[in-house]
């Protein structure tokens, strides 16, 4: 299933701040991530949340893969930078896609340590391919499960157009719902949250 998206800002609180302003949507301190540079807000939505990313130390940023990346995408043509797909068996996602594991941590700002494994990070900066994460906490602190109160009622993730190599997109996304991949230039090319009243487009 979908578990995040990300969309990198320039500073976290005034990203918050657009991010309420244009969407209705409110977001929580998430942290920082050691060694990257950067520092995120969440905006939580239940089954999945947005992570808003923001450079908060340049030079640790500049030694970092995802600090660079996170540095580079600001201002860039869309609102959603990258895409990531929850999975309970990590494992047998590298398998299939030849993909190796790195494990994750970060400290919330009330001392809960979040520990994760992603994959394919790194193919989610050059190609705009969606990367894979098992979480390993419990339900309740699943970061789309933080309290907030929202100026509009979201039930999570309708769809998303993703454009890049049609048929490895489709083999890199198997199963996985709410996901349409078309031919073209790689990238995120549109997200729409499900709420009541019809899609809302993170446009």
């Amino acid at each position: 299933m979908i578990d995040h998206l990300i969309v990198c800002v320039d500073d976290l609180d005034g990203g918050a701040r657009s991010f309420r302003d244009r969407f209705g949507l409110d977001s929580v301190d998430g942290g920082r991530h050691p060694g990257h540079g950067t520092a995120n807000r969440i905006v939580p939505l239940g089954d999945s949340y947005v992570e808003l990313v923001a450079v908060v130390d340049p030079s640790e940023a500049d030694a970092s893969a995802f600090g660079r990346w996170a540095s580079g995408r600001v201002g860039a043509t869309g609102v959603v930078d990258a895409v990531s797909i929850r999975t309970d068996d990590l494992s047998a996602v590298c398998t299939r896609l030849g993909l190796e594991s790195t494990a994750m941590s970060r400290q919330r700002p009330d001392g809960v340590e979040l520990k994760w494994s992603v994959a394919g990070v790194d193919l989610a900066f050059e190609e705009s391919l969606p990367f894979f994460i098992e979480w390993h906490v419990p339900e309740g602190q699943m970061p789309g499960r933080a309290d907030v109160v929202h100026d509009r009622e979201v039930t999570g993730v309708e769809e998303i157009v993703l454009s890049g190599e049609r048929a490895r997109l489709q083999k890199w996304t198997e199963d996985v719902p709410n996901i349409l991949c078309v031919q073209g230039a790689a990238s995120v090319v549109s997200v729409s949250l499900a709420t009541p009243e019809g899609p809302l487009h993170l446009s």
